[in-house]
């Protein structure tokens, strides 16, 4: 997934009480000795709401120049003929024309999907272990993902381009995941070495096996194994004279689909169930 300025988060050192303070560790033991810790508030920040609005217009400001710059000419063909999306009597020419419009179509929901999901996660670890985001955290926030996130709707004709980049793009997110593993496994330990709550122990439980148990590297390199193989078809198409180009190109564009849908699917999932558990913790308080 694309990660939203969460792998360096600046940790705030808290020191452990010198007092007997029961901790997260003596609760487990002892839950009758609970502290009363009050649940975080989310809290929304004014700098960072006008940062956020900032990188979404940044987002569609880059998506929508590229294409209408340097892509233009198929968005006005592609508008024209519309229509041939429903006109099935040739199957090989309606395929050609709906393969990068379902790629098109995938991609912007695929975008707003990793924004709102960011967002969400980024409250999270901002409101349950009271991180925030350093000055290099926001430039790749605020500046790199959303050139990232513009670039990808851009070009859905361009499967070779398109599918390389993926790939690619594929060994930067699962760098900054693991990154980001890390440095939540390392703000776990210190959080829980604080005085907790029960409810607060149990969500931090939920957040460890969303981002420590959860295969999210093995999602990452099966979904940029597959992208591997499409750039692959898609760059042997491109040497291809026609029609043997588009016997290439077209299973590149129905591999780059079926895989960033499955892979979507599957984390869509995983970030239900955990807001879902959240959710029944907060209520039972």
């Amino acid at each position: 997934m694309p990660l939203f300025g969460m792998a360096n988060h600046r940790k705030n050192n808290v020191r452990t009480p010198t007092t007997a303070t029961p901790t997260s560790q003596n609760l487990q033991n002892n839950p009758a000795e609970e502290p009363k810790v009050a649940l975080p508030e989310s809290n929304p920040v004014p700098a960072y709401e006008g940062l956020k609005w900032l990188a979404y217009g940044f987002i569609a400001a880059i998506s929508l120049g590229l294409a209408f710059t340097f892509n233009g000419d198929y968005f006005a063909t592609t508008w024209h003929d519309i229509s041939k999306i429903c006109d099935f009597s040739v199957l090989h020419e309606w395929a050609l024309f709906t393969a990068p419009l379902l790629l098109l179509f995938l991609l912007v929901i695929l975008v707003l999907r990793w924004i709102i999901a960011t967002q969400c996660e980024f409250e999270l670890w901002r409101r349950w272990l009271h991180h925030t985001a350093t000055g290099p955290v926001k430039v790749t926030a605020f500046v790199v993902f959303p050139v990232i996130l513009g670039i990808l709707p851009a070009y859905p004709n361009k499967i070779v381009f398109l599918s390389g980049f993926m790939a690619v793009y594929g060994l930067s997110n699962y760098w900054t995941q693991w990154l980001c593993n890390e440095y939540f496994r390392r703000a776990l330990q210190e959080k829980r070495a604080t005085p907790l709550s029960k409810a607060q122990i149990e969500v931090l439980t939920v957040m460890e096996h969303y981002w420590l148990n959860r295969p999210q590297l093995a999602r990452i390199v099966t979904t940029m194994f597959f992208n591997c193989i499409a750039f692959s078809l898609a760059l042997a198409g491109q040497v291809q004279p026609e029609p043997q180009r588009h016997r290439f190109q077209l299973p590149a564009y129905a591999i780059l689909i079926a895989v960033l849908t499955f892979s979507e699917f599957t984390i869509l999932l995983w970030r239900h169930r955990r807001e879902q558990d959240i959710q029944k913790i907060e209520t039972r308080r």
